[in-house]
């Protein structure tokens, strides 16, 4: 969900949350070490889920693109669209972004999350799909963000992210963008995955 107001807004609501840096994008050194700030990335980083740049209001779609092709899946945002995107919502409701996938033949689990459950999946290698709310209460601005990574030494979690490749967030931005959006969690997995999941519990 995307509107030219919101380079604008997620600006005013990272000042608002006071916090030290701003989201940045990985760097890729000539050796293809994973880079931030100048220095070798040292936290969990799933590798190979696709990145694709969002359409106008298309995170849920594209967010969805990437987790399903990351599983073997073959699917365009454009593709998704036309069962997930409302226009009247300007965006994707989160059953509708659940739905699709279950529909497919994939095992869904959605749930209200948190920090230590998030890196138990990424540790495992799960993507995740969360739900944010990078703007304010009073002026929402609802936006779907696929969960890639964390380093707990940089402080921060890394997501493929509307127009944005492996982006670093902050914890404390993350967190509150996050509960905003109700620590709203989708874990997509492919049947033999979910099966491993099940037995681990």
């Amino acid at each position: 969900m995307k509107s030219p107001l919101i380079p604008t807004l997620t600006l005013l609501a990272f000042l608002a949350a006071g916090c030290g840096t701003f989201p940045r994008p990985l760097q890729v050194s000539e050796g293809g070490r994973l880079l931030l700030d100048g220095k070798p990335f040292a936290g969990t980083l799933i590798r190979g889920v696709p990145f694709y740049k969002q359409k106008r209001e298309y995170c849920g779609p594209a967010s969805l693109a990437m987790v399903l092709n990351f599983w073997g899946g073959k699917f365009s945002q454009d593709d998704i669209a036309p069962e997930v995107y409302s226009p009247t919502v300007h965006g994707s409701l989160t059953l509708d972004v659940e739905n699709f996938a279950r529909k497919r033949g994939f095992w869904t689990r959605s749930y209200r999350g948190n920090l230590n459950d998030l890196k138990a999946h990424l540790d495992r290698g799960h993507p995740l799909i969360v739900f944010e709310n990078r703007g304010f209460n009073v002026l929402p601005l609802d936006h779907y963000s696929v969960i890639i990574g964390y380093g707990d030494e940089q402080g921060g979690v890394v997501m493929h992210s509307a127009e944005d490749e492996n982006l670093f967030m902050s914890y404390p931005l993350f967190l509150r963008n996050w509960e905003k959006g109700g620590f709203w969690t989708l874990l997509i997995l492919p049947p033999a995955a979910a099966r491993r999941e099940e037995l681990q519990r």
